[in-house]
């Protein structure tokens, strides 16, 4: 029955799509219904309309016959490709000279977004990361390429000096992209690692920027300068790369300590200590193997019972129980990526050992405070909290 809905929608579909490109044919057709009713001809608009058309078409039947979220994510970036080309389809037709090559290596630019677009739903669809940053160093390489090869038609006719900004432009593009594929340090185990990747991928907006402008200096300004001032400028080049240099290392070691500071007082929890003061179950044990139990391998069920217990002995409310049994089971590790690195698993274990141990500890303390609400009827928690063995 599936099968036959799929064919019939398909014969659909596809009558449909013939049926819009003829009526837009005879629409368009020169001397035809819009040109008797405008006087206008308007036949130059039909490639676009068909191109475009066709797309679509090609997008509903991908959606039509693979029913999956990478069919949703194929179909929405195939829309979209249809409305661009049909977009610059009909505007070539009113550029001629220079512009039109300039106008072409600015859809490619477009085109190149939409495939960085395509990659990173894919990355974020299939928890692929690697797909992401190297989809991203892709981008902004065939990116420069394509504002290099614009800025040289655009400025073919101006002095020499200027002319090197073409070339400006694809070496900044190019070194950046080079920078981003340092993003993959954000996934290593290592703290500096991480750090690093996490700075640099935050900020490849300004690192372009900054290229940019040393780029502009040593291709442009600096055989100017070179030539009206009279004393070496390359003293002071190296002087200002110096301090620079040294700047940077003195603003990144305060932002790194800060950084492994707050990860050292995070911690690697490793042991829960709880001190009870028993009543009447004298064989309450120590939570401390289930803590490591759900900390270090995401067994949920130990936790559970035990929190439950805990909970209902010291009187508390059903829906604080069901609050904190809906959270445990709720909570969802990070998946580990089909394309990875040995580094990244271990990266990846230690962020879900963390994520785990900040939602034990949010819930062992809301826990504590309810029950010093209370009268404990079994036994007393006087204190629920976390020890650390180490750091990062």
């Amino acid at each position: 029955m599936g099968q036959e809905r799929t064919v019939r929608d398909l014969i659909v579909h596809s009558i449909a799509l013939a049926a819009f490109v003829s009526i837009s044919y005879w629409l368009l057709l020169p001397g035809g219904f819009a040109f008797r009713l405008l006087g206008i001809d308007l036949f130059f608009l039909f490639s676009p309309v068909a191109i475009s058309s066709a797309i679509f078409y090609l997008s509903s039947i991908v959606k039509l016959i693979y029913a999956s979220k990478l069919a949703e994510v194929a179909s929405g970036v195939l829309r979209k490709l249809a409305i661009l080309l049909a977009i610059y389809l009909i505007l070539a037709q009113w550029i001629s000279g220079i512009w039109s090559s300039v106008f072409l290596w600015i859809f490619i630019i477009v085109l190149v977004m939409l495939f960085y677009h395509f990659m990173s739903l894919l990355a974020k669809l299939y928890g692929e990361p690697l797909l992401e940053i190297l989809s991203k160093a892709i981008s902004l390489f065939f990116s420069g390429i394509s504002v290099s090869n614009a800025l040289t038609l655009l400025l073919s006719n101006i002095p020499p000096p200027l002319k090197a900004f073409p070339e400006v432009a694809f070496w900044t593009f190019t070194v950046s992209a080079a920078a981003s594929l340092i993003s993959i340090f954000i996934y290593f185990p290592n703290p500096y690692l991480q750090f690093i990747g996490t700075k640099i991928g935050s900020k490849i907006a300004w690192i372009m920027a900054l290229i940019f402008l040393v780029l502009t200096y040593f291709f442009i300004y600096r055989p100017q300068i070179a030539e009206a001032v009279p004393i070496s400028i390359s003293l002071i080049e190296w002087g200002t790369i110096c301090l620079s240099f040294l700047i940077l290392y003195i603003v990144l070691k305060g932002q790194v300590d800060m950084y492994l500071a707050e990860q050292l007082r995070l911690g690697n929890w490793t042991k829960l200590v709880q001190e009870i003061d028993h009543r009447v179950d004298p064989e309450q044990v120590s939570l401390a193997d289930l803590i490591r139990e759900f900390i270090d391998h995401g067994v949920k069920d130990g936790i559970i019972t035990r929190l439950i217990s805990i909970m209902l002995l010291n009187g508390l409310s059903e829906g604080s129980v069901r609050s904190v049994v809906r959270r445990i089971l709720e909570h969802q590790d990070i998946p580990y990526p089909r394309l990875r690195l040995a580094q990244w698993i271990r990266g990846i274990e230690e962020e879900n050992k963390k994520r785990r141990m900040n939602l034990l500890k949010t819930l062992l303390e809301e826990i504590e405070r309810e029950v010093k609400t209370k009268s404990p009827r079994f036994f007393e928690i006087k204190q629920v909290g976390v020890k650390m063995e180490g750091g990062m």
